[in-house]
């Protein structure tokens, strides 16, 4: 049973894709046997196509499309998105709020040249698209290369602009000891601020749940969720990696894992000089001495 005939069983409830990486796929083209270890990309509306037996891909009114340009196309800078659904108790109160914070013409005109060309595989769209995802799986492979030689462990990727990093064995805890077995610990005053400061929302995060204060779970909060002991490690790891290897990566607590020492690498924010320096230090960085547990 697909995700979207899942959804469709379940009355009230809505699908809304994400595909705001589906044309950062890269794995397909460029690796032998990828679609055995990554699944092919597939769009929700092939999905649905295939569900309805519709050719035209009918969604429904409980099943939604979001896409940017801002990954595939690496233009963020414009703030230009798109929702495509068929349900007009969504798209009417949506078209009226565009009239407070719709795209401006400049950008909606070049927008329209860019794309105008057609979804031909000679068009400047497809052009760029598998140049795009040439050169994402050629820095890839090299930083996997550099990962591995270090004894870094990652994430294995097929798709996207980043990869995780499970940098765990590096992580520090103070005088309080591995305070994240007992569930107490006395916390750095200045904790939260430098979280917030390192990675907007994370801050946040650890105040609605990273310890159970007071004996209580906070309402809302997975019962995984990190302690003070874990956000403080992590936040620790983070400013070494910023101030002794000047690796700038972003912690999991921001992006809301529920594991502590997961850390998120953008490896296509930078020019080549910048990724072969930064594959330098991550050299340097695995090299370096892990904490004891003891």
């Amino acid at each position: 049973m697909s995700i979207f005939d899942w959804c469709q069983s379940k009355p009230g409830l809505h699908l809304v894709s994400d595909e705001i990486y589906g044309g950062s796929v890269f794995a397909e083209a460029h690796v032998p046997g990828a679609r055995d270890e990554h699944p092919e990309w597939t769009g929700i509306g092939q999905v649905a196509a295939k569900a309805t037996r519709l050719s035209s891909g009918a969604l429904g009114n409980r099943c939604h499309i979001v896409w940017s340009l801002s990954k595939d196309f690496a233009l963020s800078g414009l703030r230009v998105g798109a929702l495509y659904t068929e349900n007009e108790d969504i798209r009417l109160p949506l078209q009226k709020m565009n009239d407070l914070c719709s795209v401006s013409s400049s950008t909606q005109n070049l927008v329209s040249e860019m794309l105008k060309e057609g979804n031909d595989e000679a068009s400047w769209v497809r052009r760029f698209e598998a140049e795009s995802q040439r050169r994402v799986h050629e820095r890839y492979v090299l930083l996997q290369e550099v990962l591995e030689e270090a004894g870094i462990p990652y994430l294995p990727s097929g798709a996207g602009l980043f990869v995780w990093l499970d940098l765990r064995a590096w992580m520090e805890y103070g005088d309080e000891g591995h305070a994240h077995m007992t569930g107490s610990s006395m916390v750095d005053p200045s904790l939260m601020e430098s979280i917030a400061a390192a990675a907007p929302g994370a801050g946040e995060f650890m105040a609605r749940g990273g310890a159970s204060q007071g004996g209580e779970q906070i309402v809302g909060v997975p019962s995984t969720a990190f302690n003070m002991a874990d956000a403080e490690a992590e936040r620790r790891l983070y400013l070494k990696l910023v101030h002794e290897y000047g690796l700038l990566l972003t912690p999991g607590a921001s992006m809301r894992t529920e594991t502590p020492g997961l850390f998120r690498c953008v490896f296509t924010a930078t020019d080549d000089a910048g990724f072969e320096e930064a594959l330098k230090r991550f050299a340097r960085f695995g090299a370096s001495e892990k904490p004891s547990l003891a």
